[in-house]
């Protein structure tokens, strides 16, 4: 009987809204902006990094960092080089060319990003970046890119963009969120095993969750 009180208790204290939705919000961090050498924003479904992007531009239009570096895959999509289909979207909301540089690289997760935008971060000299990327996904990137990144001497600040369509700390409410929480509930543990894995750097969950 007491075992089972302890577990109705157990299930109370931990399968509830309030419960639920603090350990979401967990996943969640965002450092203090201040004054950077450049903004850049990390790739995703197209839905997500269009936000990600727009948030990052406005961090540049607003004195955040005079450059903003954009991660493109490089292949083609549809046949157009995705570096001038980002370049005209921007361009077409008054993004100023100058300002923009691209680091064209074919990475598959977010570690992998980390590691190409690290070289494209030194060829720009820069000393300090501030990531842009979804809620959800701070807590990971800021680990992954500050592990990618130790020993380069370059400061990475993690800034989380909201988006009401993939993400919310109340995620059983709605199919979507509840998918975004799992798969990224996965990626989370994965990257810290990545860390001692014999497989490390492996397409692994977080090849999934960008």
């Amino acid at each position: 009987m007491k075992k089972l009180i302890g577990v109705g208790l157990f299930l109370v204290l931990t399968v509830n809204p309030l419960t639920l939705a603090w350990f979401a919000g967990r996943y969640v961090v965002a450092d203090d902006l201040e004054p950077s050498d450049v903004v850049l924003y990390l790739r995703g479904n197209h839905d997500e990094e269009r936000v990600r992007m727009e948030e990052a531009a406005r961090l540049v239009q607003n004195r955040y960092a005079p450059l903003l570096l954009v991660s493109v895959d490089s292949k083609p999509y549809y046949g157009q080089p995705i570096r001038k289909l980002v370049e005209t979207f921007l361009r077409q909301g008054g993004f100023p060319p100058e300002k923009l540089r691209f680091c064209e690289n074919n990475a598959d997760f977010t570690a992998e990003e980390a590691q190409a935008l690290l070289s494209c971060l030194k060829q720009l000299r820069a000393r300090q970046a501030i990531v842009v990327t979804s809620e959800y996904h701070t807590r990971r990137s800021r680990f992954l890119f500050r592990r990618v990144f130790s020993g380069s001497e370059i400061a990475v600040l993690v800034h989380p963009v909201y988006n009401s369509a993939y993400w919310d700390p109340h995620w059983w409410r709605r199919r979507r969120w509840a998918k975004t929480f799992l798969i990224e509930s996965l990626a989370q543990a994965w990257s810290r095993i990545e860390q001692f894995s014999p497989f490390r750097g492996s397409r692994g969950p977080a090849a999934q969750a960008r």
